[in-house]
């Protein structure tokens, strides 16, 4: 989507200005700044919010000293060490400088994919959000977080190994797999964390995921629908991330591998949530034009990040999909 509100000038004002920001070691508040303003300015902001927003979410972060390029730098050697974001930085502003946005993202998004779990989807959602506003330097802190963060869970072969669940939809495999991690106990720490709990397990990767036949829509679908189910914070991240991937679909070469490994990370973040049961159920049919502005205007007013953009996507997808949980979603958070 190309941005079209009067405020869009002034939102690429305060995304170059935010670039100052650190979005690691305790600092990763700095990554929600830049998707936070540019989806209140798609949901109709104008300068004079955008800025309030900004100054009030500005406070809580730190800034970073930028680096040069190592001439030994290797993008492939570092991939989730987050003490190398500076220099991941600093290569991204390089290689966009010289090839453009379009061509950088193409050429390092597929690498990047297998570690689409990295900051629980945020890496794979700021880069979408990024490629929104087509500003160069944020599309380069996008994929420098996404490329520090990198965070692998397994390779897709393992788990589509097993013939007795190559027929099986997506559904039937989230429910039917509800209990495989039943007697898993987390420990406190970030979704991401947990994440990693569920890939550590003995019988992760001998657990039958991947269905022989995967969608966007399907994934979509199933994300929204558990995500009513109990509005859990962290199959929210599971919304915003399918409705990222749909916008960076057109720069992925290899799309049906980025599915698996999607649905890789998705069933994971699932896992720690302990939310059981998969159903259909729709609670809404349709929404008049006036109900769906003032939730604009009311998410606009919001300083929640997440609520601005869960909206933000509900949004969309239901403009996608023409799927009426989005509205339900979209409405309930306000």
């Amino acid at each position: 989507m190309i941005l079209s509100t009067q405020a869009a000038p002034y939102l690429i004002e305060l995304i170059q200005k935010g670039a100052q920001f650190h979005p690691h070691y305790g600092n990763r508040l700095a990554n929600h700044l830049p998707m936070a303003l540019t989806a209140l300015c798609q949901l109709g902001a104008d300068s004079s919010r955008l800025e309030t927003f900004y100054q009030y979410y500005a406070k809580k972060l730190i800034t970073f000293e930028r680096q040069d390029l190592a001439s030994d730098f290797n993008f492939d050697n570092d991939l989730g060490d987050t003490s190398y974001f500076p220099q991941y930085l600093a290569y991204f502003e390089f290689q966009i400088a010289k090839y453009g946005i379009e061509k950088t993202v193409a050429k390092h998004i597929d690498r990047l994919i297998p570690g689409v779990a990295a900051s629980a989807f945020h890496a794979l959602i700021r880069l979408a959000y990024a490629l929104e506003v087509k500003q160069p330097d944020e599309v380069a802190m996008a994929l420098a977080f996404w490329s520090a963060d990198y965070q692998f869970l397994g390779t897709c072969e393992f788990f589509g190994s097993a013939k007795s669940y190559s027929n099986q939809s997506p559904l039937e495999i989230l429910n039917s797999q509800q209990h495989f991690f039943e007697q898993l106990h987390f420990e406190k720490g970030i979704i991401v964390d947990r994440m990693n709990q569920v890939s550590a397990a003995t019988n992760w990767e001998t657990t039958p995921l991947v269905p022989q036949s995967l969608n966007l829509e399907t994934i979509a679908a199933i994300a929204i629908r558990l995500y009513l189910r109990d509005k859990d914070f962290t199959l929210l991240h599971g919304v915003t991330g399918t409705h990222a991937l749909r916008v960076l679909m057109p720069y992925i070469q290899k799309q049906d591998l980025a599915l698996k490994y999607f649905w890789i990370a998705y069933w994971a973040a699932y896992q720690t949530t302990k939310t059981w049961e998969v159903s259909s159920e729709n609670k809404i049919t349709k929404m008049d034009e006036n109900e769906i502005s003032l939730i604009k205007k009311q998410a606009v007013k919001s300083d929640n990040d997440h609520t601005i953009k869960l909206v933000y996507s509900c949004f969309q997808e239901y403009k996608h999909y023409n799927n009426t949980d989005f509205l339900l979603a979209a409405k309930d958070k306000i």
